[in-house]
């Protein structure tokens, strides 16, 4: 357990969401595992929404543990005005280069602890590097509305250093409070222990402000909104509206480089998704503003005064775990007197004794924590499969049924689904045609909270990578990996990357799950048509990328189909099901099953493992921080070459799935007989 010095919005959300012991302790998962998850298996929640607990908790033991007690006073003076990446940095080089300190570290087993910490500040920094562009754009939207609309004096606007430390804001917010300053960008307040971090305290009309990255809100804004205020209130100060801040929706061809603005809203939806954010692509800035302000829509702050709503939260057969802010301050002011923040029983509990209230958003993290303590072996499975098997969560609600589920996940068994097998056949002939010259790609994107360049959405990711291996007859003739510069996108890049994949003699263009690829395609063709408005891309270029990148969308094939299964709830249900899949199909799940299983494919990949880019996190990460300009010409060349590894084998996995339904239709009759003993039912399509 890893007590914090100050308790925050997110320890309050998660004794509302969890059992109260997982408010302190870990519910890390391996990045390995997480990898093996198909996309809809993966933690929806943006990762920016998230951020701020992530950095909090990193930055705590960076001060209180390291900087606390293992720097000089000169040292500790040094860093206060520096980042936490300059600080972890510091400790890192400090460990490396002074014996004295690296002893000291030693001898209080602290050396995994200080691994663990710069490994999570190397993950986070690209996310945070961000949030910062974001963040910035937004301080410039709020100081200009305030001149342009508020009358508040300029001179009476003080915005705080984010880079300080929580003792120092603290203290900072009140002194700027008690000298009169009317704007302060940055607070933080602080009562018993727990702290609010709001974007901005209007303390002239007693407006608390959020800072979202997402252009929706919902029920979570509701409950950000009912922690601040009550902290900020218990703190001593007056608050009697809540502000969220949000991104403008713009259609495309409005979007400039770098160029984002803000709509401030008084108003959230209380459901747990909120409205779609993608309705505002295709509407307008006048609808979301009517989305906002609606009439079924209440005002944040009615909601948090609203003691009948709020009932709705209180402990019920149904929610077990729940927190008003009164009980928070309890809890975290009794740590040690408290015995469910110390102790959950993994062998005695089922996985209900474990979530809270159902009413916010889904959370994959705890349920994978609760499988990997008393399932390993369903850790990397589908939450459907996991549930039928273990709790017995079955629709049909039928013995027969549940007894077959069980017993073909319970086993190692492959079934060939004829019927589907037959219908995947004829729709992607060309993949088993012996003719017909295939094209095999795979992208990795990058994308930033703010437009890389004209016409890109915001979140949007942009490819900045491919890789292409070209079969005939599942033989390697031509294989390229490309890599675009993050920092150099412009109108001919987009067209160079759909230039590059293009083959007139392609029969098909085969990916893994390719709603990915398709979406990027027809986003660059948007592009580029909006390019092409402008001149940048001569009409005749415009219809030629057009026709090609329409042609490889034609002519996508999904080699995924042949693992997905049609009923996440039935048996023999893809074309190839795979028990030991546990209902996933992600290529590194099936790359898993094949190494693990020996197969004798005729196309082998590198251990992801061996490989310095594992993942596509990392593919990000590093594009992400090129973007920023946080990696360099120099470092950037290094780097090329490890993306293009990962990249090409991730190609390379998928020719292997194709080998692997190959093996599985010479063998099919065997497995589907072995399948028909198992079940002891006879199996027909």
């Amino acid at each position: 357990m890893n007590k914090p010095k100050y308790f925050s919005y997110t320890h309050f959300f998660k004794l509302n969401k969890f059992h109260p012991y997982f408010m302190l302790n870990d519910t890390h998962i391996e990045p390995e595992i997480i990898d093996e998850l198909d996309d809809e298996e993966k933690f929806e929640e943006n990762i920016y929404n998230e951020l701020d607990f992530n950095i909090e908790k990193s930055c705590n033991q960076l001060e209180e543990v390291f900087i606390k007690n293992y720097l000089s006073n000169e040292e500790k003076q040094s860093l206060f005005d520096k980042t936490y990446f300059e600080k972890i940095k510091y400790i890192d080089n400090k460990y490396h280069n002074d014996n004295q300190f690296k002893n000291l570290i030693n001898d209080n087993n602290l050396f995994n602890d200080l691994t663990q910490l710069i490994n999570e500040f190397n993950n986070i920094k690209v996310y945070e590097t961000g949030l910062n562009l974001y963040s910035e754009k937004a301080v410039n939207f709020l100081l200009n509305d305030y001149k342009n609309y508020s009358n508040i004096n300029e001179k009476k606007i003080i915005c705080l250093s984010k880079k300080a430390s929580n003792d120092y804001l603290i203290a900072a917010t009140k002194n700027a409070i008690a000298e009169g300053f009317e704007l302060i960008i940055n607070p933080v307040f602080e009562y018993k222990n727990a702290i609010s971090k709001p974007f901005y305290y209007d303390a002239k009309h007693k407006i608390v402000g959020h800072l979202n990255f997402s252009s929706k809100t919902k029920l979570k804004n509701i409950i950000k909104a009912y922690y601040d205020v009550n902290l900020i209130r218990e703190s001593g100060f007056l608050v009697i509206e809540y502000a969220i801040l949000l991104p403008k929706v713009m259609k495309r061809k409005y979007v400039k480089k770098g160029q984002i603005d803000f709509i401030i809203s008084y108003t959230s939806s209380d459901s747990k998704s909120g409205y779609s954010s993608k309705t505002f692509e295709k509407g307008s800035l006048e609808y979301q503003n009517a989305v906002l302000n609606n009439k079924e829509q209440r005002r944040l702050i009615d909601f948090v005064d609203d003691g009948k709503y709020w009932k709705k939260f209180d402990i019920s057969s149904e929610e077990h775990y729940c927190c008003d802010f009164e009980k928070f301050i309890y809890f975290i002011n009794n740590i040690d007197r408290e015995p469910l923040l110390h102790k959950f029983d993994f062998d005695n509990c089922e996985l209900r004794d474990i979530s809270g209230t159902t009413l916010y958003d889904s959370d994959n993290s705890v349920r994978l924590k609760y499988l990997e303590k008393k399932y390993p072996e369903w850790v990397s499975s589908s939450k459907v499969v996991a549930n039928i098997v273990l709790f017995n969560q079955i629709k049909q609600e039928k013995y027969d049924s549940l007894m077959k589920f069980k017993t073909f996940y319970s086993n190692k068994i492959i079934c060939v689904n004829e019927d589907i097998m037959n219908f995947l056949q004829t729709k992607y002939s060309a993949l088993f045609d012996k003719n017909s010259k295939l094209v095999w790609f795979d992208f990795e994107g990058v994308s930033l909270p703010i437009p890389l360049m004209d016409y890109n959405i915001a979140w949007n990711q942009i490819p900045c990578q491919t890789s292409i291996i070209k079969t005939e007859n599942n033989e390697i003739y031509d294989s390229f990996d490309y890599i675009y510069d993050p920092q150099k996108l412009n109108a001919d890049v987009l067209c160079q990357i759909i230039d590059d994949i293009y083959d007139p003699l392609a029969s098909g263009y085969v990916v893994f799950n390719q709603t990915y690829e398709k979406s990027r395609i027809n986003e660059l063709i948007d592009m580029i048509s909006l390019f092409n408005t402008k001149n940048v891309i001569s009409d005749e270029k415009y219809e030629d990328i057009k026709n090609k990148g329409n042609k490889i969308v034609e002519l996508m094939i999904d080699i995924a189909d042949f693992f997905k299964c049609k009923t996440a709830d039935g048996v023999c249900s893809a074309a190839i099901h795979i028990s030991a899949l546990k209902g996933l199909y992600s290529i590194k799940k099936i790359e898993k099953f094949v190494t693990s299983n020996n197969f004798d494919l005729k196309h082998k990949i590198t251990p992801y493992s061996e490989l310095e880019v594992k993942n596509g996190s990392m593919a990000l990460q590093i594009a992400t921080s090129r973007a920023c300009n946080a990696i360099k010409d120099l470092e950037w060349q290094e780097y090329c070459s490890k993306l293009k590894l990962y990249c090409h084998n991730d190609v390379l996995a998928m020719i292997m799935a194709f080998d692997l339904i190959q093996y599985v239709l010479e063998h099919k009759n065997e497995y589907n007989r072995q399948c028909s003993i198992i079940l002891n039912e006879k199996l027909s399509f």
